[in-house]
């Protein structure tokens, strides 16, 4: 999930451990990690702190604490869309 306080994006990614994990993004964080990041990544976290690294790259971020996060699924039940897009 990401956020600029104004907007709300949520995102799913395949995840590998059998640990669900629900985090906020800082906008600006998300903006490098989709021009450093193409391929394969290991995403770290915990509380307060987020890494994403590949073989070229280390990134680090805080992640947004205070704040309640919506209920999603109510939310945006009347705007589901899919969309493609290619880089």
């Amino acid at each position: 999930m990401g956020t600029d306080t104004r907007r709300l994006s949520v995102m799913s990614i395949e995840n590998t451990s059998p640990n669900e994990i629900s985090i906020i993004i800082p906008k600006k964080a998300i903006i490098e990690i989709q021009k450093l990041f193409i391929n394969q990544i290991e995403i770290y976290y915990d509380q307060t702190n987020l890494i994403i690294k590949n073989e070229n790259y280390f990134f680090f971020t805080r992640l947004i604490m205070e704040f309640q996060l919506p209920n999603i699924p109510k939310s945006f039940s009347k705007y589901q869309t899919e969309c493609n897009v290619s880089r």
